[in-house]
């Protein structure tokens, strides 16, 4: 459910930068929202774009894209400079797009899971919103959190990743600054377990389920 909602306005400057780097029809054709919704009792931020809607076209349904981010905490948090533009790019394709920037107390891949998941009946609340066409797009941690959503529902048709986190033992040898972010989230008690709920490579495989997170099928 969402609690709120506003749209983004930028500066002059702003704007321009917009128009340059994404397209004039981007911010002339596009609403580009900054939403709080609530996902297990929580308060979380995120948002929400779609093309204009004008009279004519209020019967029209578009397919939904969610998006989800990189990063740990506040690193990889869109602003609402890039929400305007990398958002609005996607509506003015014909889109819907909903995004969350997860829960302050960020699981990596934990019940943070729930905030990607609890995005598809705020969509069905959506009237111009077809939830019967809906894709998801990761990046980095994203890509490992769409791996989860993955399989925890049968409502994602199309599921576009980028350079996702699909082995976290494995990522963790190749790039030592992610030892730090598994021990602030996982601790080192158990942390092969922990790790292994989120290893995206074998979800799909062994029965892992992580307590407190939903299911949408």
């Amino acid at each position: 459910m969402i609690l709120s909602e506003g749209e983004i306005v930028l500066t002059e400057r702003q704007s321009k930068f917009i128009e340059s780097g994404w397209g004039k029809e981007v911010l002339e054709d596009t609403v580009v929202k900054k939403i709080v919704y609530e996902s297990d009792g929580l308060k979380v931020s995120g948002y929400l774009a779609y093309p204009g809607i004008t009279s004519k076209d209020k019967e029209s349904k578009y397919p939904l894209i969610i998006w989800n981010r990189g990063g740990n905490l506040e690193d990889g948090m869109i602003d609402e400079f890039l929400a305007r533009g990398i958002f609005g790019e996607v509506a003015s394709w014909g889109y819907v797009v909903l995004a969350s920037q997860y829960r302050e107390e960020d699981e990596f891949g934990g019940k943070d899971v729930n905030d990607v998941l609890d995005l598809i009946p705020i969509a069905e609340s959506i009237s111009f919103c077809d939830t019967a066409r809906i894709g998801m797009e990761g990046w980095s941690r994203g890509g490992m959190m769409t791996y989860l959503v993955l399989s925890r529902t049968n409502r994602i048709k199309c599921a576009v990743i980028i350079s996702g986190l699909a082995d976290l033992f494995r990522s963790e040898e190749k790039k030592s600054g992610l030892a730090k972010i598994y021990m602030n989230s996982f601790g080192s008690e158990d942390e092969g377990e922990y790790i292994g709920k989120r290893k995206s490579v074998q979800l799909f495989t062994l029965p892992i389920r992580s307590a407190g997170i939903r299911e949408y099928f």
